[in-house]
């Protein structure tokens, strides 16, 4: 995987690893003066976590308002999907469902209920009707669920591949 010649002087930052997340960085380190290496051990990007990812681009329905973690996910998920249509990656709006299983109550669980709802394109509640009518597979033991629309696939080996490709061409090293 190695780009370039190896540098007798020393680089500004040193990104480790090849995965969606340091490409990314470096993609970004490379739109500002500073010299910039990716470290990756094996012999690809993409090789670890990033290829066996779930292709999921999650909307952060479920987390806690506020939070670091659902700014993080929101923000991601606006970025990710703005770019993924610059750089012509497949992505697939495919809006998913939530559900928590069996539950004593009609309603869905403490988990779906103590989550409050953050996104604007989550809807209300679904019965469990509502659920196995769209679901048909699911047992009846499913009490309710949440539909969220905003949920998306996206493809895993373009994103990084796009990634790795413009840092690449902006001058960052992979070694």
């Amino acid at each position: 995987m190695t780009q370039g010649n190896v540098r007798d002087t020393p680089y500004d930052v040193a990104v480790i690893g090849a995965g969606v997340v340091g490409c990314a960085i470096a993609r970004e380190l490379a739109r500002y003066e500073v010299s910039v290496v990716v470290l990756e051990r094996s012999g690809d990007v993409g090789n670890g976590t990033s290829k066996a990812n779930t292709a999921i681009l999650h909307t952060g329905f479920d987390c806690v308002p506020g939070s670091l973690e659902s700014s993080l996910v929101s923000r991601g998920y606006h970025l990710l999907g703005a770019y993924a249509e610059e750089a012509g990656i497949a992505l697939e709006r495919t809006g998913d469902y939530s559900w928590p299983g069996t539950t004593s109550s009609r309603r869905p669980s403490h988990h779906c209920k103590k989550r409050p709802r953050r996104m604007a394109t989550t809807r209300p509640d679904l019965s469990a009707a509502q659920v196995r009518d769209r679901e048909p597979n699911l047992g009846e033991g499913v009490r309710g669920g949440l539909a969220v629309p905003g949920e998306s696939i996206i493809c895993p080996w373009s994103t990084v591949l796009a990634y790795a490709l413009e840092a690449a061409s902006a001058g960052v090293s992979f070694l």
